[in-house]
């Protein structure tokens, strides 16, 4: 059975930037989950450098898009470790997540009950799982992308995947998760309600709840 309430209020972690575009093909080389094209990723600070160095830093970011290249395909019980690893590391790097996670074999429990009865999709580079998302019925679960594989259309692959063959979908997102937010707003999901959730250790943070309705 899937789990429902407080569970589905799982924080995404999914970093993205204001003006994100990526692409939508999957099992393809993407260049760009936050800003659509790599050129996209030069800002104000590039724009002040020589027409040598904007040569250098295109040539830098061209070859290392070149070289992330993913596959997608279903989640399977076995990926739970590596998914929660996942999990953990975005955490570590999220001051503001406070909360303290479940031990790594609970995680690994729940997340393989979870894939065993939810639709689940990973994305792997070079045999190692850098990205996941789970939808139960038009929940989305969970969204997490490692560090080294964002800004390589990867979340927009894996969401694109969830969104297939459904009406509709939900998703919730920690307000200070304002990234990710901003990813969901790109991709077509509105706000559609607040709650503040409470912690077993005192803390607090405000849950938005996104919908994605497909055009008619």
């Amino acid at each position: 059975m899937a789990p429902s309430g407080a569970l589905w209020k799982l924080v995404v972690a999914f970093t993205a930037g204001p003006s994100e575009g990526g692409d939508t093909a999957i099992n393809d080389r993407s260049d760009g989950q936050r800003t659509g094209h790599s050129e996209g990723i030069l800002t104000s600070k590039a724009h002040h450098t020589s027409a040598r160095k904007h040569s250098i830093d295109i040539a830098k970011i061209t070859a290392y898009f070149a070289v992330m290249t993913c596959k997608y395909r279903s989640a399977k019980r076995s990926d739970a470790v590596a998914c929660s690893q996942l999990i953990r590391d975005w955490d570590d790097e999220t001051q503001w997540a406070t909360s303290p996670l479940n031990p790594s074999d609970v995680m690994a429990e729940f997340w393989g009950d979870l894939f065993d009865s939810c639709l689940a999709w990973v994305a792997e580079a070079d045999t190692r799982i850098v990205g996941f998302c789970a939808r139960c019925d038009d929940n989305i679960a969970g969204l997490y992308i490692a560090r080294e594989a964002r800004n390589c259309g990867v979340g927009k692959a894996l969401l694109d995947l969830a969104k297939a063959n459904r009406e509709w979908i939900t998703v919730w997102a920690y307000e200070k998760n304002e990234r990710a937010r901003q990813f969901y707003r790109r991709e077509g999901l509105v706000e559609v309600s607040r709650e503040v959730e409470v912690f077993d250790d005192g803390s607090s943070l405000t849950d938005v709840e996104h919908r994605w309705i497909r055009s008619t």
